[in-house]
């Protein structure tokens, strides 16, 4: 149920970050394409991390087992920043 709650909430922010990247583009604002580039990687991530994090529940309750996730720890290594 959670990981269905955060896909729902990572499709508006995919919208609006693709809105930005088309008008840095447009605006040929090099930082603000950069930047919004990271940010659409960094949800890319987020998704395929809750996908995974779906897959996982399935085939878990499909065994008969519960599945309990501390997302905290999970999502960390994807959302934090890259140094570099």
């Amino acid at each position: 149920m959670l990981a269905h709650d955060l896909r729902n909430h990572l499709t508006p922010l995919q919208s609006r970050l693709d809105l930005i990247r088309r008008r840095a583009m447009r605006e040929a604002r090099g930082e603000y394409l950069r930047d919004s580039e990271h940010a659409v990687r960094t949800v890319d991530r987020l998704r395929r991390l809750i996908d995974d994090l779906l897959a996982n529940a399935v085939g878990h309750s499909a065994q008969g087992g519960v599945v309990r996730v501390e997302v905290s720890k999970t999502a960390r290594p994807v959302v934090t920043p890259r140094s570099g």
